[in-house]
């Protein structure tokens, strides 16, 4: 491990920590992951990898060997209930204004190849649960269930939305807890892989929009498919009363929903029969404020969850990965081969926290908004991606930009000659298209004569 005056600890090896310790390797600042199970455990069905997070893992010289597992997205089908259906190239375009593909692939094989890159491997340490943190004037120390100790001058958690480290910091900070108080949950998510499946081409997504669910399909390079069945629930769950499901909660689920169409000639039910791996969890939703406390900081879904269907939650880990990493490096350029002390540190973290917090907030309710949209949650819902969404491509082209373009990225390294020029460069002033505005318009304009029209039939009629 190379030696730095900076050791970091990193707790949870999930696409979040192992994409850290890459970025920390690179700039040569030291690290030890602290994993709960084993390496690329099997927790969770796929991933998503857009654009914004495909140039960091590009940076880090790992992106070509994801590619070359996954199948790259060309096309949306969207699918409606009422027979109607609509195809959104849009995805066909990121290739040639980002230089990288939307891929999908099984959450495994990412953090595989996260694993087998890293020049340290003997520095992710597995089945170390981490049950203690304790912060002192130069140091912190964590422990973990087996007896354990371990010390270095940060913690950073990256132990998802359960997180324990985000719970060690409530004793640093007593107003952290309130904050996942305001944690919500209104949708349920079974997500799985099953075999080839007849009826599905390959490259293109299938979004089947039913009245408060909705299925969500992708084909994997080895002719099977992920899949997504999206459901809301009975009420809106507060952290921590939010739900937890087991594989019994997820039979039921699916089996009670086998009859929704997928497409014209294809049912839920085809998909569910060729299934070889499945998991149900709730889907939280919202963004915390204070990302950190001392020497210790979270990223990644500790600290923020958005919705599946925005294809962003990897992406943002990996982001936040980088931005920290740009933090800490920046910190130890400045300070001359000096330790930063805590003073310097607990600045360091704080900028981190305002740096990233107002992108993964705004992603956060652009995930919810959309949640809502596909699964046609109440008449504005329903009108809209009924009559207004499949004529305003233009906005779906508009949004994709805006998510990707203003991306973080590693600092310290060269950008990659294939990123395209899409992408911000430094100093790049952020402007609403003057085309988004007709659209916009337009969109308002529509919206109100179906809102009149649906209060003089009634949308018991529509």
């Amino acid at each position: 491990m190379d030696r730095s005056k900076l050791k970091v600890l990193i707790v949870g090896g999930s696409v979040a920590g192992l994409t850290l310790a890459h970025c920390l390797e690179r700039a040569g600042i030291a690290y030890a992951v602290l994993e709960k199970h084993g390496v690329a455990p099997n927790l969770g069905a796929s991933l998503g990898i857009m654009p914004n997070g495909a140039r960091i893992l590009d940076q880090l010289g790992i992106y070509t060997e994801m590619e070359a597992l996954a199948a790259p997205m060309h096309a949306v089908r969207f699918m409606y209930n009422d027979g109607y259906s609509f195809m959104d190239r849009s995805l066909s375009t990121l290739n040639p204004r980002f230089g990288y593909s939307f891929m999908f692939l099984e959450r495994r094989q990412i953090l595989e190849v996260l694993y087998s890159t890293l020049k340290h491997q003997s520095a992710v340490l597995t089945h170390k649960e981490v049950v203690c943190i304790e912060q002192t004037t130069g140091h912190v120390r964590v422990t973990t269930k087996d007896g354990s100790t371990y010390h270095g001058d940060i913690v950073v958690g990256a132990d998802g939305v359960h997180s324990t480290v985000r719970s060690e910091m409530g004793r640093v900070a007593d107003h952290i807890p309130m904050e996942r108080n305001q944690w919500s949950a209104q949708y349920s998510c079974v997500s799985g892989i099953s075999s080839h499946v007849e009826g599905l081409t390959p490259g293109e997504v299938i979004w089947a929009s039913h009245d408060h669910r909705s299925i969500v399909t992708f084909p994997a390079k080895d002719g099977g498919v992920f899949w997504f069945l999206i459901l809301k629930l009975e009420k809106r769950y507060q952290y921590p009363k939010i739900p937890r499901y087991s594989q019994e909660d997820a039979i039921k689920a699916c089996q009670k929903h086998t009859h929704l169409s997928v497409t014209d000639r294809l049912t839920f039910n085809d998909i569910w029969n060729q299934r070889k791996t499945f998991s149900m969890t709730a889907l939280e939703e919202g963004t915390l404020q204070t990302w950190c406390a001392g020497r210790i900081v979270c990223i990644g879904d500790s600290v923020h969850k958005m919705n599946p269907e925005i294809g962003q939650g990897a992406n943002m880990a990996i982001e936040d990965a980088a931005a920290l990493t740009n933090v800490l490096q920046g910190l130890l350029a400045r300070l001359g081969g000096e330790k930063p002390s805590t003073a310097d540190l607990a600045v360091a973290m704080r900028t981190f926290n305002r740096h990233r917090l107002p992108r993964t907030t705004r992603l956060c309710v652009y995930g919810t908004l959309l949640s809502r949209l596909t699964n046609r949650d109440g008449i504005f819902n329903a009108l809209l991606g009924r009559y207004i969404v499949p004529y305003s491509l233009g906005l779906s082209s508009y949004l994709t930009k805006h998510i990707i373009t203003h991306a973080d990225w590693l600092e310290y390294i060269d950008v990659p000659v294939r990123a395209g020029p899409d992408f911000a460069r430094p100093g790049r002033e952020r402007r609403v298209s003057p085309a988004l505005i007709p659209l916009v318009t337009s969109t308002v304009v529509s919206l109100f004569f179906l809102w009149k029209l649906w209060a003089l039939v009634g949308y018991a009629n529509w």
